[in-house]
C-alpha cells in the first residue's frame, strides 16, 4: 500500500479518535452532574484505578505497551477531571 494510503487511513483514525474521546467527555460532564446532586466526589479513585487496570490488561492482550496505554489513559482521565469540574 502507497505510504500517502496509509497516512490517509491514520489520520481518518485520528479522527475517529478524537469523536470517541469528545463522546467520552460528553459522558464524564454527565456523570458530573449527577455526583453533585448526590453530593458524592467527582474524584473515584478507586473506579480509576480499576480502570487502569482493565486497560493495561486488554492493552497486553493486543500486543500493546501497558504503561504507555496507561500514561494515554491517565491523561484522558485528567481531562475529565478538568471538564467535570
Amino acid at each position: 500500500m502507497p505510504l500517502q494510503d496509509i497516512r490517509e487511513q491514520i489520520d481518518a483514525l485520528d479522527g475517529e479518535l478524537l469523536d470517541l474521546i469528545s463522546k467520552r467527555i460528553d459522558l464524564a460532564r454527565e456523570i458530573s452532574e449527577l455526583k453533585k446532586l448526590e453530593g458524592r466526589d467527582i474524584v473515584d479513585p478507586e473506579r480509576e484505578k480499576q480502570l487502569l487496570i482493565r486497560l493495561k490488561e486488554k492493552a497486553i492482550s493486543l500486543h500493546l505497551p501497558p504503561e504507555h496505554i496507561e500514561h494515554i489513559w491517565q491523561k484522558i482521565i485528567e481531562l475529565s477531571r478538568f471538564v467535570q469540574k
